[in-house]
C-alpha cells in the first residue's frame, strides 16, 4: 500500500519506487527478528513525512538477550512451500547483538509463479550506562520471482493457474545499513541521530516484451531528532523537533539481449527530499491531552538522459508540502477515552512515477504529475470494562486532491479528480479467560469522486465493507492456536472510474495458525 508507512524501530523504511514500496517487509524480512509491532492509526505526515496518511506501522526488533540464545524453526505447505528461520542473540558487558536469517521458497499456485528469498539481519548495540548509546543495523535480502502475467476473466474461469508469460522473471538484491547514535540519559531529554544507506538492485528479464533492464537505487538518509519532556507551567509537556534528509539516486540501463552486451538506453533520476517538523503534546489536566504539530517538506526530482535513441527526458520538478495536525484526547479513568483530530497530509510521487523509464508507452518525465494532498478529520471513543471487554469506534472523513493512479488508457500515472473517503469503524475485544481472547472489527468506507466527469461515482478498488474476526487460545508449553477470518466486500475494478463494468466479487478468507 503506497499510502501506509512502515517504520523499523521508529525510523521510516523508505523505498523510492512504487513497485517496490515496503516490498522487503512483505517478502524477505525475517519475522523472528520482530519483538512487537505498534500500529499508529490515521495520518502521520507531520512526524513521518510522505506516505504516512492511512496509518503507520512501527516494527520493533529484538535486541540482544542477556544470555546467549539460539532458535530455529521450519514450516512447509502446499505448492512446495517451505520456510526455515534461525536466530542468535546475546550480550557481553556493554555490547549486545542479534542475528537472524530466513529462507522462503514456493512454486506458487499458478504456473510460473515461483518465488525464492533469503533474508539476513544483524543488530549490534552498545550501552555503557552513560549518556551515549549506539546501534548498528545491517540487512541483506535476495529475491527471485517469476511473473506469469495477467489473465482475463474468461481465462481465469477456464484455468486460473495458467501462465501467459513463459519466461518473464526478476532477480533483486537489497542492502540496508542504519547507524544510530543517541545522547541522553532517558527519553525525557534525548538527541537521536541516524545515518542511513540503502541499495536496491533489480534485474528484470521481460522476455515477452523483449525488455532487459538493470536498475540500481541508492538511498542516503540523515535524520536527527530532539525530544524534550518535562513539566511546563505545572503540567506535563513533550516537545519533538527534527529534520529528515534523504537523497535517492536511481540508475536504469536497458539492453538489447538477456546477456546484457549491447546497452540501448540509460537514465539517471535523483530525488532530494528535506523535511523540518515540530510537535508538542501538552497535558492540560490529568485527563486531557492536547497536541499540535507542523511540518514543511520539499522534494526536488531531476532526470538526466545518459543514452537513448529516442526523446531525452531531461527535466526537473519541485514539490512542496506544508502540513499540520491538531488533536485532543480526554480520558475517563483508566480504560475509557474519547478523541478528536484534524490535520493535513501528503504523498510525493515515487521516483518511477514522476519519471516513466520502462518505455510503456514511451519514456517521459511528467512535470504535470503533482503530489497527493489531503485533509483528515477523525473522532472516536474507546471504552473498557474491568479488563475483560473493550469497545471501540471511530468516524473519519478524508478529502483528497491529486491522488496518483495508473491510467491504462494512455499507459501513464496521472492525478485523479478530487475524492472523499467517508468511513466508520467499530470493534470489540473480549478476554473472558486468561487463555482465551476474542475480537472482531467492522469497517464501512464510501469513497467517491467529488469533481470531474465521474462526480458521485465510487473510486475503484475500494470495498464498502470489511469484517475481521479472531480467536486466540493459549495452550500449555507456550503454544497458541489462532483462528481468524476476513471478509472483503465487492468493489469496482481498477480502471473503471465511471462504474460501468462488472464489480469484483466479495470473498472470505480463513486462517488457522499454531
Amino acid at each position: 500500500d503506497n499510502h501506509g508507512l512502515i517504520l523499523v524501530n521508529g525510523r521510516p523504511l523508505r523505498d523510492g519506487m512504487s513497485g517496490g514500496f515496503n516490498n522487503v517487509i512483505y517478502t524477505s524480512f525475517p519475522i523472528d527478528v520482530i519483538d512487537h509491532i505498534e500500529i499508529i492509526r490515521g495520518p502521520g505526515s507531520v512526524l513521518y513525512g510522505t506516505n504516512a496518511y492511512s496509518g503507520v506501522i512501527n516494527i520493533i526488533t529484538k535486541r540482544g538477550t542477556e544470555d546467549l540464545s539460539l532458535s530455529f524453526s521450519a514450516q512447509g505447505g502446499s505448492f512446495a512451500f517451505n520456510q526455515e528461520r534461525a536466530g542468535l542473540s546475546g550480550s557481553a558487558a556493554a555490547l549486545s547483538f542479534s542475528a537472524n536469517g530466513e529462507h522462503t521458497s514456493t512454486d506458487g499456485y499458478r504456473e510460473r509463479s515461483g518465488y525464492r528469498s533469503i533474508g539476513i539481519t544483524t543488530d549490534l548495540g552498545w550501552d555503557s550506562g552513560g549518556l551515549i548509546t549506539s546501534s548498528l543495523s545491517l540487512s541483506y535480502e535476495k529475491l527471485f520471482f517469476e511473473m506469469p502475467g495477467s489473465l482475463s476473466k474468461a481465462e481465469m474461469e477456464a484455468d486460473p493457474t495458467q501462465a501467459k508469460n513463459n519466461a518473464d522473471e526478476v532477480n533483486e538484491q537489497h542492502v540496508n545499513i542504519d547507524l544510530g547514535i543517541t545522547a541522553g540519559r532517558d527519553e525525557s531529554s534525548q538527541l537521536a541521530m541516524n545515518l542511513i544507506y540503502g541499495l536496491k538492485f533489480i534485474q528484470t528479464d521481460m522476455i515477452s516484451w523483449l525488455v532487459y533492464s538493470d536498475l540500481a537505487l541508492h538511498t542516503f538518509g540523515f535524520t536527527p531528532k530532539l525530544t524534550l519532556a518535562g513539566e511546563m507551567f505545572t503540567t506535563d509537556n513533550r516537545f519533538i523537533t527534527g529534520v529528515d534528509a534523504y537523497y535517492d539516486i536511481l540508475n536504469l540501463d536497458r539492453f538489447d539481449e538477456q546477456a546484457r552486451i549491447n546497452k540501448n538506453l540509460s537514465f539517471l533520476v535523483t530525488k532530494l527530499a528535506l523535511g523540518f517538523y515540530l510537535k508538542d503534546d501538552l497535558t492540560v489536566f490529568d485527563n486531557l491531552l492536547l497536541s499540535a504539530g507542523a511540518r514543511y517538506d520539499l522534494a526536488l526530482f531531476k532526470a538526466e538522459t545518459k543514452l537513448t535513441a529516442g526523446t531525452p527526458i531531461d527535466d526537473q520538478k519541485l514539490h512542496q508540502a506544508p502540513v499540520f495536525d491538531i488533536g485532543l484526547v480526554y480520558g475517563f479513568g483508566q480504560r475509557t477515552r474519547v478523541y478528536a483530530r484534524y490535520g493535513t497530509l501528503f504523498r510525493y510521487p515515487f521516483t518511477d512515477e514522476q519519471a516513466s523509464l520502462y518505455g510503456f508507452p514511451a519514456n517521459a518525465f511528467y512535470t504535470d504529475l503533482e503530489a497527493e494532498k489531503g485533509r483528515n478529520l477523525e473522532v472516536g471513543a474507546e471504552v473498557g470494562f474491568a479488563g475483560l471487554l473493550t469497545l471501540k469506534s471511530n468516524f473519519f472523513l478524508l478529502d483528497m486532491e491529486d491522488e496518483i493512479a495508473w491510467n491504462s488508457t494512455n499507459s501513464r500515472n496521472e492525478n485523479l479528480d478530487n475524492t472523499r473517503h467517508l468511513g466508520l469503524e467499530a470493534g470489540i475485544l473480549f478476554s473472558p479467560l486468561d487463555w482465551l481472547e476474542l475480537s472482531t472489527d467492522y469497517t464501512y468506507t464510501k469513497t467517491t469522486f467529488t469533481q470531474g466527469d465521474n462526480k458521485g461515482k465510487e473510486v475503484p478498488m475500494v470495498p464498502n465493507h470489511k469484517i475481521s474476526g479472531l480467536t486466540a487460545i493459549s495452550l500449555p508449553a507456550g503454544l497458541t492456536v489462532t483462528f481468524s477470518g476476513n471478509y472483503t466486500g465487492e468493489s469496482f475494478v481498477g480502471g473503471d472510474p465511471d462504474n460501468s463494468q462488472e464489480k469484483l466479487a466479495d470473498y472470505l478468507l480463513f486462517d488457522i495458525f499454531c
